[in-house]
């Protein structure tokens, strides 16, 4: 009879555990984190960044261009990134309501798409002027670099 007990018990015990799983999920928003940790996300792809110039031997030139590329973009794109962690901390707290207000997590939703492909269309433009920087041999030895280092999360532009 214990054995036969314990059996009945437990999915209720499972329930308990996926919902308490999925609450505490759902409470830390992925797109919490610490302004640190962003920072230091940042500071390491610039460090990759200039490693990968470095070993593409750039002229005082390409490397003035490419600097200003990079320069000319990085408000857009942290203004965008900033944009983004709100919409998802927005759309987050819209799951929390009593009461789903469905036109607003759909906005919130196609706001984040809408950003997504702006940062899609500024790499993409960052990546074309690039090209267009480096000569034949510096895109093939970058493209070699990138095979070697493996993939990442997200790519510098070559």
């Amino acid at each position: 009879m214990n054995r036969l007990h314990s059996i009945r018990r437990q999915p209720s015990w499972l329930a308990a555990w996926v919902l308490a799983t999925s609450l505490a999920v759902s409470v830390s928003p992925a797109s919490a984190r610490p302004p640190d940790m962003e920072r230091t996300d940042s500071a390491r792809a610039g460090q990759r960044f200039d490693h990968l110039m470095q070993e593409l031997n750039l002229t005082p030139e390409q490397k003035t261009q490419i600097e200003s590329l990079r320069s000319a973009q990085e408000s857009q794109v942290t203004s965008l990134r900033t944009q983004t962690r709100q919409l998802r901390d927005d759309l987050e707290q819209a799951f929390q309501q009593e009461t789903l207000d469905e036109g607003r997590i759909y906005a919130l939703v196609d706001q984040l798409a809408a950003n997504r492909a702006r940062m899609q269309r500024l790499h993409t433009e960052q990546r074309v002027a690039m090209h267009k920087v480096l000569t034949p041999q510096q895109r093939t030895q970058l493209k070699e670099l990138r095979e070697k280092r493996g993939p990442r999360r997200t790519d510098l532009p070559d």
